[in-house]
């Protein structure tokens, strides 16, 4: 029965059957976490890669009806016109029909390449993963996909099965951080490297069975795993400033079981045995040595030295760092853990890119990482523990150190300073932040690293951040050595760009972000430049006015200030400021795009406001842009901070605003609609609606959701004979985007808030690697509500002082996936 299957699977299905919207349903294969839709062919299999499906009865592991138990043969196969699918032969490609849960596994090797289909090791759903030294990893790379299907009819009749890898992959790397005692010749050389169960004999996983219908690992048997190297290899020395790319491998890639599959008593502790030569005898003994190093989570704030946990689908690259700590030398394991996805190189070619960790969204020919830099989710509007969790780290600018706020474990002392009896209180990360009050927050920005390399001093049990930033003071880069210098967050106003071409080590001129040499971006990854963000925002505060502002004002530090009738804008009559004739007293302050100064900046009428730009990508492209401002229908939010959070005095204050559409590059082939609204998350159970109004006794926290639609070059937007844009907007369908993408408002952190958090949900800065004059840097600056009507926009601005904190959301080149 097994080779008429086989054999039927090897015709080709015609395309009548397959095709869009015809009868037949189709499974799709795709590696998931890899890049976008956009992207196409990135995500697919190769044709002829082989699979074995499975079809269940709903919520059982029981075969459906006419499928067997050991699954069926299946292989990647090509309509006409390059449509992928998998075959499973005519015997069951018309039964796919109907509730079932599907299961997939595949090795990634073509059927013609390896043993023809893939067999079912027992007749069932279970597998052998067996260790096999011989090979490149030491077991096959095996990767499960399962999909609940409802039996409800879906888009071209597709079944999407996403595939990951059902084990880890780890890479060992070393590298040396010099000093005045490494010097001359380097003769310092990794000898062997091995993984191990801490204070147990049995070990790691080797060897047990994996059920494809559970996801579960059975363990068979365990001891150490040796993962190289082949031959002594001689250890870097880095000087500070360069990154971990730098490191040489000391062995690996390897596959092993992921933590869950012996989780019975909590994630297992893994030690690492390292064993290196060292002829001068500066890191160990004169000759060899061999370390024990326990594998932990390190970057974990709340409990640095807890176990690192492995997960299937996931790389780790362990950098062991030969360096001096005080007056001591040591060496240390850092793990850093990335999305395993595919095109990144091979096996073969060790120096992979790393990826953020995952699924990107593709923006005017940019992917975009899903989370901000440090975030632990993307998927901020989900719950206010996941908004929490997506906020990530804060950067200063040239500086690559991560800053995270966390809530002093003491009380202040009078001179403003965070006092701890326990210098370990410093590291827990309670999850909350809070901006505490109207203009000043109460969260230092707390480096993310070793407490002990803060050089506190003996009997010291305060940190705040620094008021100084002189040259000598500062540290650029993770890793760098501490000796006098610091990692706080320097938020003097003196923070210039003579200070980033400067080194405490000698004067030494640094790279910085300007190049994207030095970033704190994973490799293969970048800052965005202001033409990224210039796809995916307004094309200027004009078109960004979300909270419906009456710009008269553009001051030097790029705050726009907002009043009506010559007071300031609290709770405006919109009706009868954005009033058909009160729109042509609404004058553009500066000449942009088509607008000459002091000309109208809108025409329309309450609730849709509309207006063209020819500015949105810079530089000499004048390609139109159409924007609407609504406040019609649904897209008026009116809501209350009962808790005090944004205006302690003046708890009753209703904040507003609308949601912004546009067509960019409209009339082109490359033409496409956005929107840009508000999500608020609370820890509020019970918000109350009262009068259209929101109220909120717990702080809101506010997610900028930017979403992009298909279009045709004819699509724009058109008044009706009395100017009003609200029927063309309806005319489009907003419901169904085809990317999303989240950005948390996370707050500001500056000079202004004493190197604090403030504005928590309700502002936010945006890194780009751009530098402006005097002293100043490129930023996307969103602000929706606050103690002050400045500010409030979405922007691009130039205006922003060197030293203020920003956030990171890194993006990537599409043509950096082609393989």
């Amino acid at each position: 029965m097994a080779l008429c299957l086989a054999a039927a699977a090897c015709r080709e299905d015609p395309a009548a059957d397959f095709g869009p919207g015809g009868g037949a349903l189709r499974l799709d294969a795709r590696k998931e976490e890899t890049v976008t839709r956009a992207a196409g062919e990135g995500r697919m299999f190769d044709a002829g890669v082989r699979f074995r499906i499975w079809a269940c009865r709903s919520g059982t592991t029981d075969s459906a009806e006419g499928f067997p138990a050991g699954g069926v043969p299946g292989k990647e196969s090509l309509l006409r016109g390059g449509l992928h699918y998998i075959s499973l032969g005519e015997e069951y490609n018309g039964k796919l029909h109907g509730p079932k849960d599907f299961y997939g596994l595949t090795d990634n090797v073509r059927a013609e390449d390896g043993d023809g289909f893939l067999p079912p090791d027992e007749g069932d759903a279970s597998y052998r993963i067996e260790l096999d030294e011989q090979s490149v990893c030491g077991y096959p790379d095996y990767l499960r996909a399962e999909l609940p299907y409802n039996g409800e009819a879906l888009p071209g009749n597709m079944l999407t099965l996403n595939f990951r890898h059902i084990m880890s992959k780890v890479i060992f790397k070393a590298v040396q951080q010099s000093d005045e005692e490494i010097a001359g010749e380097n003769r310092l050389k990794v000898i062997s490297v091995s993984l191990r169960k801490k204070d147990d004999e049995a070990g790691i996983p080797l060897n047990g069975t994996y059920d494809v219908l559970t996801g579960e690992f059975s363990v068979s048997e365990r001891g150490p795993r040796l993962v190289g190297p082949e031959k002594p290899v001689t250890v870097p020395v880095r000087t500070p400033g360069q990154s971990d790319a730098e490191a040489v491998q000391v062995g690996g890639p390897v596959l092993i079981f992921p933590s869950g599959a012996e989780r019975a008593d909590g994630i297992p502790q893994y030690v690492t045995d390292i064993t290196f030569d060292d002829p001068d005898g500066i890191f160990g003994t004169v000759g060899e040595t061999t370390l024990s190093i326990p594998v932990c989570d390190s970057w974990n704030a709340g409990n640095p030295e807890a176990p690192l946990e492995f997960l299937p689908n996931y790389r780790y690259m362990l950098v062991f760092n030969f360096l001096r700590d005080r007056d001591k030398r040591v060496v240390t394991l850092v793990p850093q853990v990335f999305d395993w996805l595919e095109g990144e190189g091979t096996v073969d070619t060790p120096g992979y890119q790393e990826q953020d960790l995952g699924q990107p969204v593709t923006f005017n020919g940019v992917m975009w990482a899903d989370r901000n830099l440090g975030a632990t989710s993307a998927h901020p509007t989900r719950s206010y523990e996941d908004w929490l969790k997506s906020v990530g780290y804060f950067y200063q600018y040239g500086r690559n150190i991560p800053y995270f706020p966390m809530p002093p474990a003491k009380k202040n002392d009078q001179k403003g300073r965070w006092i701890y009896e326990d210098l370990s209180d410093i590291g827990i990360l309670k999850e909350s932040l809070v901006s505490g009050g109207e203009l000043t927050g109460k969260n230092p920005l707390f480096p993310v690293v070793d407490p002990a390399s803060w050089n506190l001093g003996s009997g010291t049990y305060y940190y705040q951040p620094a008021q100084t930033t002189a040259n000598d003071e500062c540290i650029w880069n993770l890793g760098d050595a501490g000796g006098g210098h610091t990692f706080s967050f320097s938020y003097d106003g003196a923070y210039s760009l003579g200070k980033l071409e400067r080194k405490s080590n000698g004067g030494e001129t640094p790279r910085t972000w300007a190049d994207q040499s030095e970033t704190p971006c994973p490799p293969g990854w970048r800052l965005p430049a202001e033409e990224d963000f210039r796809g995916i925002l307004p094309g200027s505060a004009y078109s960004g006015n979300i909270t419906f502002r009456v710009y008269t004002n553009l001051n030097n530090a790029g705050s726009w200030e907002a009043t009506i009738d010559n007071k300031s804008l609290e709770e405006p009559d919109f009706e009868k400021a954005f009033s058909e004739e009160n729109l042509k007293e609404i004058k553009v302050l500066e000449k942009s795009g088509l607008y000459d100064k002091n000309e109208p900046a809108y025409s329309g009428r309450f609730p849709y406001i509309y207006r063209k730009e020819m500015e949105d990508f810079g530089g000499t492209n004048t390609e139109t842009c159409e924007y609407i401002l609504s406040m019609g229908d649904d897209d008026r939010v009116r809501v209350k901070d009962r808790s005090g959070e944004l205006r302690n005095n003046d708890k009753e204050h209703i904040y507003n605003w609308g949601v912004v559409y546009g067509i960019k590059r409209q009339g082109t082939t490359r033409a496409y609609r956005m929107k840009w609204e508000i999500e608020l998350v609370t820890a509020d159970p019970n918000p109350e609606k009262k009068d259209g109004v929101v109220v909120y006794n717990e702080p809101f926290r506010g997610v900028l959701v930017i979403s992009r639609y298909r279009t045709s070059p004819k699509d724009k937007f058109t008044p009706d004979a009395d100017g009003d844009y609200g029927e063309s907007l309806r005319s489009f369908d907003w419901d169904h985007p085809a990317e999303v993408l989240y950005l948390p408002v996370g707050g500001i952190v500056n000079n202004w808030t004493g190197g604090n958090i403030a504005n928590v949900g309700t502002e936010t800065w945006y890194a780009t690697n751009e530098t402006a004059e005097d002293n100043r840097k490129k930023i996307m600056w969103f602000k929706f509500a606050g103690s002050q009507t400045a500010s409030q926009s979405i922007i691009l601005s130039d205006k922003s002082p060197l030293g203020d904190a920003v956030q990171v959301r890194c993006v990537r080149d599409l043509n950096a996936d082609k393989r």
